[in-house]
């Protein structure tokens, strides 16, 4: 479905009343059209959230680089390259606590 250009003001001044019905035929359309698809948009967006929370007591990437006192950034580069202790669900990076905790214990010592 293409959606139509919008007319000028000069443009609906000078619209023929057929035309102007059949813009308007057009804009109901569209305005079901996408009326008809809030619920799934809705459900998306449901579904996406909760991809992104982390499960449980699980730790998320910027609650463990308060809790470190470092960067997202950084906690990135250690999950990268092994030094830190992650589990991915999907695009999500997550974190035991206690895990973060024995690690943070670690580099302290």
């Amino acid at each position: 479905m293409t959606l139509p250009t919008l007319p000028t003001p000069a443009e609906l001044a000078t619209a023929d009343p057929d035309e102007l019905r059949s813009m308007l035929t057009t804009d109901r359309a569209l305005a079901a059209y996408f009326a008809a698809r809030a619920d799934v948009v809705a459900e998306a967006l449901a579904r996406r959230a909760r991809v992104e929370d982390p499960p449980g007591d699980a730790l998320g990437v910027d609650q463990v680089a308060t809790m470190c006192g470092v960067s997202r950034q950084y906690v990135y580069r250690e999950v990268r390259a092994g030094r830190m202790p992650a589990r991915r669900l999907g695009r999500r990076v997550t974190f035991d606590p206690a895990a973060v905790r024995r690690w943070l214990a670690r580099r302290r010592a």
